[in-house]
Formats: structure tokens, C-alpha cells, sequence
């Protein structure tokens, strides 16, 4: 066991990290179901170099929803370590924007930045969509698979618009903040994959993948705006460089 102490961005955070190796009675999502069980309190997050089924319902949802797939840089971590630490809140928020329109959806989502929200709002849009189709009673996975093709190529635009908002307004933690953008695409990739196995069912897909949008936009993305003040400009001429 070591003991860890990082200041990312606003908070500091200290905390233990251990490996453990499990009897084969018991696995790692059993062990950590069982932590939380017994001491809620806790918040508990899981490493793992074997990626999963994607689990939605009860506590495993929590733990598959932001598992951390090794090898991982120290910036992944603090980052998953912040999202578990904000995960109440942000559960809430998760099935808020799950029932909504995606102007609705906006109200707790925009940071204030248009060039950013407005790509928000066109994700949520699509989301929308998958939502519509896990509820359907004629499912298409034909279709799911056309919107999820669409999602990953405007979240590969939405990201680079978003990177040029950062660079126009010397955001300091952008090069942190490009690559959790490399770790989103591969999660979304991934559940995409799993889709086409059979693995993912409809419904869980749109759950992992509206939590997988807002645990970044409130994670993440919401730092930004405090350094966009007074630079629309800037950011305007920085986009239309793309």
C-alpha cells in the first residue's frame, strides 16, 4: 500500500492506493461491492488491466461506468479519483439528463462557453436518439450502431473545437485535458464493441454513454470557462483555424 498526495487543479487530494490480490472465491467487483455495503462511506475505485462487461444497474454500474484500464498515466487517475469523489452529485445529474430533451438538458449542463455548449447540445441530441431506440419496442441495432458512428465523429470535431477554445484562452491544464479526450474516444469506442458483440444491451449503452458525456462536461469542461471570460474573439479565430 502507498500513500499518494496530488493537488489537481482546485482540491488537493490524499489518499491510499493498493493492490490486492483476491481469493478465487471472490472477485474484484464482489470485493468492492462488499467495501461499500459494509462501509458506505467510502468511495471506492476500481484499476483493472482486464476491461469488463459493462455493468449498469445497482453498485457495479458505478464501479464499470469509470473503470481505469491499465496501463494508465497519473493524470487518468486523478481525474477517475475526482469523478469518484464527485459521483453523488453527479449520479443525480445523470438521470436527470437521461429523461430530458437536450435543451433541458442544457440547463445543467452549459458552462457558459457557446463554441462548447452548442456541441454539447448537438451530443445530448444524439444521445436523444439512442434513447428513443432503447425504449422502442422494435429495437434496431442497425440504427444504434448508424448513431453511435455518428456520436464518435462529431465527439472527434467537438473535441478539436474544444482543444482550440483552450488554446485561445491559455487554459493550463490542456495538455491533460487532450488526453482524457484520447481515453473518452477509446471508452466510447469500446462500448461500441461491446454493442456489437451482444455484450451491451440498448439501454445500457445509453446510460454508460450520457454518463460518459456528463462526468466530462461537469468533471472537466466546466474548469474552462473561468478562462474564456473577455476572449470570444479569440475564440472565434482559433475555431475558424480548424
Amino acid at each position: 500500500m502507498k500513500r499518494c498526495r496530488f493537488s489537481p487543479g482546485r482540491i488537493t487530494l490524499t489518499f491510499c492506493s493498493a493492490t490486492l490480490l483476491s481469493p478465487r472465491s471472490i472477485n474484484g467487483y464482489k470485493l468492492a461491492e462488499i467495501t461499500t455495503v459494509n462501509a458506505p462511506h467510502l468511495k471506492v475505485l476500481l484499476t483493472t488491466g482486464y476491461a469488463g462487461e459493462i455493468t449498469v444497474d445497482g453498485t457495479l454500474g458505478r464501479f464499470t461506468s469509470n473503470m481505469l484500464d491499465k496501463p494508465y498515466l497519473r493524470e487518468d487517475l486523478i481525474w477517475r479519483v475526482q469523478l469518484v469523489l464527485e459521483s453523488t452529485s453527479l449520479d443525480e445529474q445523470i438521470r436527470k439528463v437521461s429523461t430530458s430533451t437536450p435543451i433541458e438538458a442544457m440547463d445543467l449542463l452549459s458552462i457558459g462557453v457557446h463554441a462548447i455548449d452548442s456541441d454539447h447540445e448537438h451530443l445530448l441530441g444524439i444521445l436523444s436518439k439512442c434513447r428513443d431506440i432503447s425504449k422502442s419496442d422494435v429495437q434496431s441495432d442497425e440504427l444504434m450502431l448508424l448513431l453511435l458512428d455518428e456520436l464518435l465523429e462529431y465527439t472527434a470535431h467537438h473535441f478539436q473545437r474544444e482543444e482550440a477554445v483552450m488554446a485561445a484562452c491559455n487554459y493550463p491544464s490542456i495538455n491533460i485535458h487532450k488526453h482524457v479526450h484520447k481515453v473518452l474516444v477509446s471508452q466510447a469506442t469500446k462500448s461500441k464493441e461491446l454493442f456489437k458483440q451482444g455484450r451491451l444491451k440498448p439501454a445500457e449503452l445509453f446510460q454508460f454513454l450520457t454518463g460518459w458525456l456528463v462526468h466530462h462536461i461537469q468533471g472537466m469542461d466546466r474548469d474552462i470557462a473561468s478562462f474564456c471570460k473577455g476572449k470570444v474573439e479569440d475564440i472565434e479565430r482559433e475555431i475558424q483555424r480548424l
